[in-house]
């Protein structure tokens, strides 16, 4: 699904939030979440970090978007590597720590784990949801959807993530999936556990039942409908040539 439209000389860059299929904007279930109530602890620290956040936040994102970049091409049996090929350092060495418990964690799964898909785009215009999968795979004959999470805390709405997505995946794929999962690469744990998939500052947490998840998705749902329904998404257009002319 591109994120942009090409019309004549006009290129139009969508916004992000949005996915585009024929001719209709599609929120993505990230978006629909932002109504779901973010708790004390949110607002507590909103407080103390005041003007602060916004920075805090967007590094967050910056760093779990590298993060995510960096396990991908790893799995696509691509080398990733600390320092780029000038002999400088690309990734911050907390970034790089976060890849790899990644390393670790699929060391743990290997040989069971199969991928079957990494970063899935899925539209579903009958539900107007939209999302992209982290992980499709296997373990142990088990049809999963995983999550990466680097964040410091595991929060209930990432659960409702999931299940939306598992919706979306069952819809369009037909395939029935077992179980989904969150790979946080920022857990306090201290090691291996006996029956868990986990170690030092990693671990998988699977979820089978995302019944109940789902009907909190479908009733944040409901609340982002009431303040965003047919609110037109935020896009900019430009040229898609520029050339100083002659006198």
């Amino acid at each position: 699904m591109k994120h942009y439209i090409i019309e004549g000389d006009q290129l139009t860059g969508l916004d992000s939030r949005y996915y585009y299929l024929n001719g209709k904007f599609c929120p993505s279930v990230s978006t629909i979440l932002e109504a779901f109530p973010k708790g004390p602890e949110f607002y507590k620290w909103l407080k103390e970090n005041g003007d602060e956040s916004d920075k805090i936040r967007d590094a967050a994102g910056l760093k779990g978007s590298n993060v995510h970049k960096m396990t991908q091409n790893y799995d696509e049996k691509l080398e990733v590597s600390l320092l780029n090929m000038e002999g400088y350092q690309q990734w911050s060495f907390q970034e790089w720590s976060l890849f790899s418990r990644y390393t670790e964690f699929r060391a743990a799964t290997s040989p069971a784990m199969k991928i079957h898909g990494r970063e899935m785009q899925l539209v579903d215009l009958d539900l107007m949801e939209a999302g992209t999968l982290d992980m499709y795979c296997e373990i142990d004959g088990k049809h999963l959807i995983l999550d990466i999470k680097t964040s410091n805390a595991i929060y209930p709405s990432y659960f409702l993530q999931l299940a939306a997505y598992r919706r979306l995946f069952e819809r369009s794929s037909g395939q029935k999936i077992d179980a989904v999962g969150i790979i946080w690469l920022n857990a306090k744990t201290r090691g291996a556990s006996v029956g868990k998939i986990q170690g030092k500052g990693w671990q998988l947490l699977m979820r089978e039942d995302s019944s109940n998840d789902l009907k909190l998705f479908e009733a944040t749902k409901l609340l982002w409908l009431a303040q965003n329904e047919g609110v037109i998404p935020n896009n900019i257009s430009y040229q898609l040539k520029y050339q100083i002319q002659s006198i």
